[in-house]
């Protein structure tokens, strides 16, 4: 009926193809995968710079002072986070953007919930990060920070 040789070979053909189409798959994915991360990275320091400089405007009683086009900048960054952003990124902004109350602790927290996200989302490790370390970076007094982890 069939000869192995013949049968072997079919199935080693079978297997180079799905190799091959694998591969290529791989390879498209990382590529898209890179040109998004470009935007990502753009997005992302966009956000950064934002609330940096609203951090430093807090800490130095400069409270009164916004920085410059805020809405304008926050619409810019919104629609390329909707764009770039993963679902757990544009999860953490959500959540600090829309937070009723104005009260700096819970900013805080989220900000450095969202300071991680993008870390993640840029596959940058976390490991050895405790919650509020990021955003303590920012602040003049980092134990105003450890207070609010403890």
């Amino acid at each position: 009926m069939f000869n192995s040789t013949f049968f072997t070979a079919i199935i080693t053909a079978l297997v180079a193809i799905y190799g091959y189409h694998k591969t290529q798959s791989e390879l498209k994915k990382r590529d898209i995968n890179e040109a998004h991360r470009k935007h990502k990275i753009d997005t992302y320091k966009q956000i950064m710079t934002f609330y940096s400089e609203i951090l430093l405007n807090t800490t130095q009683n400069k409270s009164k002072l916004m920085p410059k086009n805020v809405e304008s900048r926050i619409i810019q960054f919104t629609t390329d986070l909707i764009n770039w952003g993963s679902a757990d990124t544009i999860l953490a902004f959500s959540k600090m953007k829309n937070l009723q109350e104005h009260n700096k602790n819970k900013i805080l927290l989220y900000l450095d919930d969202l300071l991680f996200a993008i870390r993640e989302d840029l596959d940058l490790s976390n490991k050895n990060l405790n919650k509020g370390d990021l955003v303590k970076l920012y602040l003049s007094n980092p134990e105003e920070m450890n207070k609010l982890t403890e």
